[in-house]
């Protein structure tokens, strides 16, 4: 039977999707590269290129003296999408089958925030089953430790850390808890709904940022570009709940040092 590749089967698309990646990033991609991707046969991915070649004819083509298929300069992706992040990590990440070599990535190196296995699987069966939780919780804010009953109703990160969003019967309120602050958990249980909801997480906000007046014209535009923005400006929809995190992250809510970036303006209407 002969190599063919039906582009419509979720394992010969990832193929499609991984030639068409690779002619666009590193510009060129041979049968060797899917071979030692896949562990197929160089028949079949000879298969794979052609196949591919019918879907974006304009996108590759080959160069019989160097035996590779080369990505054209405008080329137009058919079926992925670009996104920087995921290419980094697939063709310049530090794995063996890493298309190109060499010591092409820094990244800064955060402390690792633990979270007890036992203490993660019942918070996440609280929040999928709809039950409650007791936890043994270590409060900076409060200065102390002891157990608490929480009803977690979603998980909530802020691009550090995970949260857990939850009502406190206790304190009779919405919080979040650091899951890393939680020592210990007991099996999630049924219990008595909180008597009201969580306004703070229901209500949505929008947040419209700008380049900071103290800026000059290069810089403000920079800021412009980086951010994508229009007319000088950017709006993000967020959860009341994660304003002041989106702030933060965003460094509008700063360490002492940091230079001013972007200021908030004035909310338009949602």
């Amino acid at each position: 039977m002969g190599n063919t590749t039906n582009p419509t089967r979720w394992d010969a698309r990832r193929r499609l999707e991984f030639i068409e990646l690779a002619a666009f990033w590193r510009g060129w991609i041979q049968r060797s590269d899917l071979a030692n991707e896949f562990g197929q046969s160089l028949p079949q991915a000879s298969s794979d290129l052609q196949a591919y070649m019918e879907i974006n004819p304009d996108g590759l083509h080959y160069d019989l003296n160097a035996k590779r298929y080369f990505g054209a300069a405008d080329m137009e992706l058919k079926l992925a999408r670009i996104d920087l992040a995921d290419a980094v990590a697939k063709f310049l990440g530090s794995e063996g089958k890493s298309l190109i070599t060499g010591d092409k990535i820094a990244s800064i190196d955060l402390p690792f925030r633990a979270i007890p296995p036992a203490v993660a699987r019942d918070v996440f069966r609280a929040i999928a089953q709809s039950r409650a939780l007791e936890i043994n919780y270590l409060s900076i804010n409060g200065n102390t430790e002891g157990w608490r009953w929480i009803t977690p109703r979603a998980f909530a990160h802020d691009g550090y850390r995970w949260h857990v969003r939850a009502y406190c019967h206790r304190d009779e309120a919405y919080k979040d808890f650091v899951i890393g602050r939680m020592s210990k958990t007991r099996p999630p249980v049924e219990q008595e709904k909180p008597r009201f909801d969580d306004h703070d997480w229901n209500t949505w906000e929008t947040i419209r940022l700008k380049p900071h007046s103290k800026l000059t014209d290069i810089q403000r535009r920079a800021i412009e570009q980086d951010f994508e923005m229009r007319r000088g400006a950017v709006t993000l929809k967020v959860r009341k709940s994660m304003k002041n995190y989106t702030l933060s992250y965003l460094r509008l809510i700063k360490p002492i040092g940091f230079p001013e970036l972007l200021e908030l303006g004035d909310n338009e209407p949602s």
